[in-house]
C-alpha cells in the first residue's frame, strides 16, 4: 500500500514525512510558535477511532519505522480519534503549516469528541496526527488521520510523545508539573506551557513550577467565580511561591509573582480542585520586556 510517516509540527504538533508513498503523521509541540518539524516515515496502516498506536520515535535510519496497533493498556504514542480528507486547493502537495490549517479544526472536534470534553489548551494532551507524504500526495492519497499524544519536554525539543498508558477517553486533561520544574520559552507556555522544552533553572526560563493548590470547594459546588479562585486558590499560590523562594528579592519586590493555570468547567463539575501553581516575571503594559528569568529563583 505505501507508507505514513510521522514528524512534529510545533504548530499543530502533527507529524508529516517525506515518504515513498501516502501518508504522513505530525503532532502539536507549541501551539504560541511557528510551526517547526521533524520527519520520518511510518509504515502504511488503516485505523478506527481509539486504536492506540506505537513506533519508534528515536530510530535513527532513514527506513520506514514499523508501527503497530497495540492495546491502549500498553505504552503508545498516540490514540486516533478519526480521519479528516485534506482539502486540495490546487497549489500541490501542501506545506506543514498549510496542513495545519486545512486539518486543526477537525481534528480538535475529534479530539474533543473522544475526550468527552472541549481539549483544553493547557492539558495534558495534545493534538497529533498522521498525515500524507508527498508520494502519497501524487497518488491521490487524501486522508489525515488524527489523534492525541503527550508531548515530552524533557529531550530539549518538545518533538518527542510521551510513550503513555491508559485510554485517552473519559480521562483527566489536568497536569500538575512538579515544582522546581522549569520550561524554556514564555511564550510556547502563553499556550502549553508543558509543550516548551524544561530547562535547567539555572538557564533562561519563562515559568518556574511552584507546586499546586486546591480550592477548598466541594464536589458539586458551582463553577467558582474569579473572586472565588483569587480567595481560594491565588492566596495559596502566593503562599507556595514564598514558601518555594523565601530569600528571594525579586519576589518580595514583586518582580517574580505567582500565577496559575486555569481549569475547565467540564473539569471542576467532574470533581477536579488542583491548580498548577507557576512564579513567572509580571508583564508590564507594553509587554515589550524580557520575561524570561535567567536562574532560579531559589537561589
Amino acid at each position: 500500500m505505501g507508507w505514513r510517516a510521522a514528524l512534529g509540527a510545533a504548530a499543530l504538533a502533527i507529524g508529516v514525512a517525506s515518504a515513498t508513498a501516502s501518508c504522513t503523521a505530525a503532532g502539536d509541540h507549541s501551539k504560541a510558535s511557528g510551526s517547526t518539524s521533524t520527519t520520518y516515515v511510518l509504515t502504511y496502516h488503516d485505523y478506527q477511532r481509539g486504536d492506540c498506536v506505537a513506533w519508534d520515535q528515536q530510530r535513527q535510519k532513514a527506513d520506514a519505522r514499523a508501527i503497530a496497533i497495540v492495546p491502549c493498556s500498553k505504552p503508545h504514542v498516540m490514540e486516533i480519534t478519526g480521519s479528516t480528507e485534506v482539502r486540495d486547493d490546487g497549489t500541490g502537495y501542501p506545506t506543514a503549516q498549510a496542513s495545519d490549517l486545512r486539518v486543526r479544526r477537525p481534528c480538535t472536534a475529534k479530539a474533543s469528541a473522544l475526550l468527552g470534553q472541549p481539549l483544553e489548551a493547557d492539558g495534558r494532551f495534545s493534538l497529533y496526527g498522521l498525515g500524507i507524504t508527498p508520494e502519497g500526495w501524487q497518488e491521490g492519497e487524501r486522508t489525515y488521520w488524527c489523534g492525541l499524544a503527550e508531548m515530552d519536554g524533557t529531550d530539549g525539543t518538545g518533538r518527542l510523545a510521551v510513550m503513555r498508558t491508559g485510554d485517552a477517553r473519559g480521562a483527566s486533561q489536568r497536569l500538575i508539573i512538579p515544582a522546581g520544574t522549569c520550561h524554556s520559552s514564555y511564550h510556547q507556555q502563553v499556550a502549553q506551557p508543558h509543550l516548551a522544552a524544561l530547562v535547567p533553572c539555572d538557564q533562561p526560563h519563562g515559568w518556574e513550577s511552584i507546586g499546586s493548590a486546591k480550592a477548598t470547594a466541594p464536589k458539586g459546588a458551582p463553577y467558582p467565580s474569579t473572586a472565588d479562585l483569587r480567595r481560594q486558590v491565588d492566596a495559596r499560590c502566593d503562599a507556595l511561591l514564598k514558601a518555594y523562594a523565601p530569600s528571594s528579592a525579586e519576589v518580595h519586590a514583586g518582580k517574580v509573582v505567582a500565577t496559575r493555570l486555569g481549569m475547565t468547567v467540564t473539569d471542576w463539575a467532574a470533581g477536579e480542585r488542583e491548580f498548577q501553581c507557576l512564579a513567572e516575571r509580571p508583564p508590564g503594559p507594553d509587554l515589550q520586556e524580557d520575561l524570561l528569568i535567567d536562574h532560579s529563583i531559589r537561589g
